[in-house]
């Protein structure tokens, strides 16, 4: 028996997400016989014409089966609503409570006539259905295009006040998109008994990791000293994402800074979505930090700003990643070569509300330190990175201590984003394959690499474990955490408000003034 996903040959959106959480997968040609002893869940794409026999046949043999709406709907020959822009709030006590609220741009929900039918999530329109000796499960979206959108605006953010904070981001929420496909993978395999594997996210098993990012337009020496002795105070080590409009401070403050990560924010702090623009002003700066004797690796844009054509150009000046919430936020990093004019240059999502913008909202110290501090203990319970950003010009220096603080009280791993991008270039090269004999879990398709690890999970909870080639399951201690996270529902979350406008033009009129 293998733990193994099955996609259709070709089908780069099951692919992304399943590389994103380390999952293993083969590919399939459409029509060729599914060995359910081989595949512990197959994903139909969306070329494939149902019902097929070769799906039919697995299902028939105890296979299990993940459908979009409009192939569960082809299948079933069943009504389904039009697609449609919209926002869910899972259902704090499903299998999928800790997913909160997800934006789709595909959402439809079918209409599932008689009682056979199992909701797993009413709310997010997620059920399932035994056919044959197997079970079928029904998504409400379609991964390929909840992908490659693009679209950007602006989105309130959850706090324990009335003004909740907000910023322009990715229109999709692809990280909670994500995760319902991995709790989905994984009720389905604990449904035919066979435990769930995944290549962990971070390197020695660590639960999570911190990463603190700083962005230094407008700011003067003496803040980027304050923040940097700050840093140093509590042992963090912070990836700067740096303005070149002086070249003395280049030479005199961020090219000392060398046991930080020293990566490139702008010459200019505007992108126009004009390549031969944007690409003059990115020359001028990296020509000015190489002067000062910086090489950066890293890139993020003025304004988390993103397009599709600007990943090449990244590239192209040998960039190892950038990081924009304009194309994903809170979310593990992901390449996305399925977007028009893109490149595989890795996109390493943050937090998108910084202190900032908690200022802007009217939050008291006390209030931003609460916030931090709960977004912290959310990441480490969901399993998302730590990854938060500030302006040295902001100062605001109580509320970064009290976060460092926090972060070091919980011990959770500092990393530089260049540390994590290497780290995770050397995890996506792996090919994972987990052969289960019994109570012996095989492992092949991992380069000898002690910073390896699994996280395994079965109906009795999970463990993350150091990736071993065999591992004996009944000697593994499994525990479910009972720190749970859900989100309230709250539609004021998405609901238009008078100073979503007045914040729209205030972005717009300071990107204009650059």
């Amino acid at each position: 028996m293998f733990f193994r996903i099955g996609i259709e040959k070709g089908d780069y959106s099951w692919k992304h997400f399943l590389q994103q959480e380390g999952i293993p997968y083969c590919e399939i040609d459409p029509g060729q016989n599914i060995n359910p002893e081989e595949i512990t869940v197959y994903l139909p794409g969306n070329s494939s014409p149902l019902p097929d026999s070769s799906v039919l046949d697995y299902l028939d043999q105890g296979g299990t089966v993940i459908m979009t709406a409009r192939l569960a709907a082809e299948f079933f020959r069943l009504r389904t609503g039009k697609r449609k822009y919209t926002f869910r709030f899972s259902d704090p006590d499903s299998i999928f409570g800790s997913v909160g609220l997800v934006d789709f741009c595909s959402f439809r929900k079918m209409n599932l006539p008689g009682e056979k039918w199992e909701v797993l999530d009413d709310s997010l329109g997620i059920s399932a259905l035994n056919y044959g000796r197997g079970r079928i499960l029904s998504l409400p979206f379609e991964p390929a295009d909840e992908l490659i959108n693009t679209k950007v605006v602006r989105k309130k953010f959850p706090a324990d006040r009335d003004e909740y904070p907000s910023e322009k981001v990715a229109r999709i929420s692809r990280g909670q998109i994500r995760k319902i496909i991995r709790i989905s993978l994984e009720y389905l395999s604990h449904w035919r008994g066979i435990p769930f594997i995944q290549l962990w996210y971070y390197p020695l098993s660590a639960r999570n990791i911190f990463i603190f990012r700083l962005d230094t337009d407008f700011c003067n020496s003496q803040e980027a000293r304050d923040i940097y002795d700050l840093c140093r105070d509590h042992d963090i080590r912070a990836t700067w994402f740096i303005d070149t409009g002086s070249q003395l401070r280049l030479e005199q403050d961020y090219s000392k800074f060398t046991d930080h990560e020293i990566g490139f924010h702008c010459q200019r702090h505007r992108l126009f979505h004009d390549l031969q623009k944007d690409a003059f002003y990115i020359d001028q700066g990296l020509e000015r930090m190489q002067a000062a004797g910086i090489i950066p690796r890293g890139y993020a844009a003025p304004f988390g700003d993103w397009y599709p054509e600007l990943a090449a150009l990244l590239a192209e000046r040998d960039f190892c990643y950038s990081s924009e919430f304009a194309i994903s936020y809170d979310d593990l990093p992901a390449h996305y070569p399925a977007l028009p004019d893109s490149t595989s240059l890795l996109q390493i999502p943050v937090h998108p509300v910084s202190p900032g913008r908690l200022r802007r909202s009217h939050f008291s110290v006390k209030q931003m330190t609460e916030y931090f501090a709960a977004r912290l203990d959310e990441k480490l319970i969901t399993g998302d990175p730590v990854i938060f950003y500030h302006h040295p010009h902001h100062q605001l220096l109580q509320v970064i201590s009290n976060l460092f603080i926090q972060a070091k009280m919980k011990n959770i791993l500092n990393l530089t984003m260049l540390e994590l991008a290497r780290w995770w270039k050397i995890r996506n090269r792996q090919n994972l394959d987990c052969k289960i004999d019994d109570v012996l879990l095989q492992i092949t398709g991992l380069e000898p690499d002690e910073r390896f690890s699994l996280r395994i999970s079965t109906p009795d909870g999970d463990v993350i474990c150091k990736a071993e080639k065999q591992i004996n399951l009944s000697k593994i201690k499994f525990a479910v955490n009972m720190e749970t996270y859900s989100l309230k529902p709250d539609v004021k979350l998405r609901r238009l408000h008078w100073r979503d406008l007045l914040y729209d033009y205030e972005s717009l009129r300071g990107k204009l003034r650059q």
